[in-house]
């Protein structure tokens, strides 16, 4: 059985077997984001792109769609209220749109992968994980379509986005510590 290293949060691990492996993305211990030594590559690959994984994780794709909840809860006007307030004085002139609070899938060749926060996508690309000509959708969208061609990831969105008081967006944009080689 071959015997693999994994790369999660910096620090290298194993190896494991790739029923392990399964076992540990099933529980949360390692993420799709996380790195995979392929030999055959002799490069560290994402799990999500590991060929003998993802065919092996499809396995575990649920059977039915998922269930809307009838009684989700809908902001009420005060808080959406409070929510335009802070993004006007953090300069933004007109409401931004909700693509920070849907879920986003991305389609890469044949294989869909997510939900995903939109702030994770923007770390995605930030990572070269996903490119601009890698397709994304969301439950309002009503095909798929390139990142590129959305307007939620064009570049004045993003900096706008730079801008915002919100905490979960000071993860997505950091300052290196160390310059780049």
């Amino acid at each position: 059985m071959s015997q693999y290293h994994i790369s999660h949060n910096g620090e290298q691990l194993g190896p494991f077997g790739l029923p392990e492996i399964l076992e540990k993305v099933k529980a949360s211990e390692f993420t799709l984001m996380d790195f995979i030594y392929d030999e055959s590559k002799s490069d560290w690959v994402l799990l999500m792109e590991f060929a003998p994984l993802a065919e092996k994780l499809k396995d575990f794709k649920p059977k039915a769609p998922p269930k809307v909840a009838q009684n989700s809860p809908v902001p009420d006007k005060e808080v959406q209220q409070a929510v335009q307030q802070v993004q006007v004085k953090a300069g933004h002139s007109e409401p931004m749109a909700d693509h920070l609070v849907t879920e986003w899938y991305i389609l890469k060749g044949e294989n869909k992968f997510g939900p995903f926060a939109f702030t994770d996508i923007i770390k995605m690309l930030q990572q070269k994980v996903v490119f601009e000509f890698d397709f994304a959708w969301h439950p309002g969208l009503s095909t798929w379509k390139r990142v590129a061609e959305l307007e939620a990831f064009n570049a004045e969105n993003i900096q706008k986005l730079k801008t915002t008081l919100m905490p979960e967006i000071e993860d997505v944009f950091y300052r290196r510590r160390h310059r780049r080689v």
